[in-house]
């Protein structure tokens, strides 16, 4: 009975802190690429034209869930309004490619596939 009452204890503090067990509430903007890849609201993109320059971004809408390491073209564009654009080289934390450094893949909502994607 002592275990329950402090896990209910521990999870109303972190309710009222603001935090989560899962770590949702940490800010995309505030992760690394690891954390980033792992978070569905969040989405890694090339931040400047350095190579593997990453910053982590909210996904937006089509973004969201969407894998951005085993995603297809088809898992992104079953979603009505949104598009794939692939990556270029780009090497997820603890993965031995042949290449990297370059953006990831994305999914985003249609309109924004030929604009500047964030």
């Amino acid at each position: 009975m002592r275990s329950f009452v402090v896990g209910v204890l521990a999870w109303a503090l972190m309710a009222w802190a603001g935090c989560s067990s899962s770590g949702s509430s940490t800010a995309c903007e505030q992760r690394g690429v690891g954390e980033c890849l792992a978070a569905s609201a969040c989405a890694v993109v090339l931040a400047s034209e350095r190579p593997a320059d990453y910053s982590c971004v909210d996904a937006g809408r089509c973004g969201e869930d969407f894998d951005q390491v085993d995603g297809t073209v088809d898992s992104c564009e079953a979603r009505d309004g949104c598009s794939y654009v692939p990556g270029e080289c780009f090497c997820a934390p603890g993965l031995t490619c042949i290449c990297g450094g370059g953006p990831p893949p994305r999914c985003v909502e249609t309109g924004l596939v030929d604009a500047e994607v964030p």
